[in-house]
């Protein structure tokens, strides 16, 4: 999913008496993104110029990046996504490779009564999951939580011959989703790098019955690092004169691109205790 803005090549060659001069201050890289046959380290200070060739491997590779004339952007390569190889060399543009995203800046919240509502909220993309947990609201008719009927996550875990089933605490009718409840084996804290496969699961215990809603993906990011990537991308907006709604859009924007989509609640919480505007 792309949530960052289309910048036209044309607009490049009518607005800019030199795109030479135009540079892209990189703020992230997901995978592996190469400039002029270097690959981008994660946290890079390197800026990208208009005449730079960019590669990326995997096809989904993206760098999200900066300039005080375009704003936030997500740098990705299209033409090639779902090929097994990455060898798309483009030199001249890089604006070109800017691609239009749809401005789903909303929340994945509200009350979840079916079990469509559950497959949308858990099932889509990558699940952000700030402050290392979140609450809720589901529709105690359609989905009760009690001590026979709750969610769970099952997953692999590396090393581990059976899968792994974790019970998923609860409020009444709010629903918690919590790193370290999740990641908790054995009493330890395991490496989520070595868990895989996820299945978001409602349980009736008294019949055994496990109903298999869909696959998940939770990201968990550390909070440190997180608000120190977000803190300099507001920096850098703010320099640019953006209102506070539309640092929240840019902020929102940058999650989706490079963890996954947050919900409205989760973030705004999340912002006021980590980021200065």
């Amino acid at each position: 999913m792309k949530q960052l803005k289309f910048i036209l090549v044309i607009a490049f060659l009518v607005f800019f008496t030199s795109i030479n001069a135009q540079q892209y201050k990189v703020l992230k890289v997901k995978g592996t993104v190469k400039v002029n046959n270097t690959a981008l380290a994660q946290g890079s200070t390197v800026t990208i110029k208009p005449t730079d060739k960019i590669s990326f491997a995997p096809s989904n590779a993206v760098a999200a990046v900066f300039s005080n004339a375009t704003g936030l952007a997500a740098l990705y390569d299209e033409k090639s996504a779902g090929s097994a190889s990455v060898t798309a060399l483009v030199e001249g543009q890089v604006a070109a490779y800017f691609k239009l995203s749809k401005k789903t800046t909303g929340t994945r919240a509200g009350e979840m009564v079916t079990r469509i509502d559950l497959e949308n909220h858990f099932g889509r993309d990558n699940y952000l999951v700030l402050a290392g947990e979140i609450k809720l609201k589901i529709n105690a008719k359609s989905f009760p939580m009690n001590t026979n009927n709750f969610f769970i996550v099952n997953y692999k875990l590396e090393g581990e011959a059976e899968r792994i089933d974790k019970m998923l605490s609860f409020e009444g009718d709010s629903l918690k989703i919590n790193r370290e409840e999740i990641y908790t084996v054995d009493g330890k804290l395991v490496d989520n790098a070595k868990v895989s496969d996820f299945k978001f699961i409602y349980y009736n215990a008294e019949t055994e019955v496990s109903d298999i809603i869909c696959s998940f993906h939770p990201v968990f990011p550390i909070d440190s690092e997180l608000a120190a990537e977000v803190q300099a991308l507001v920096t850098d907006l703010k320099a640019a004169n953006k209102t506070k709604e539309q640092l929240m859009e840019e902020i929102t924007n940058y999650l989706n691109d490079m963890y996954g989509k947050p919900d409205k609640d989760n973030l705004l919480l999340w912002v006021n205790k980590n980021i200065k505007f």
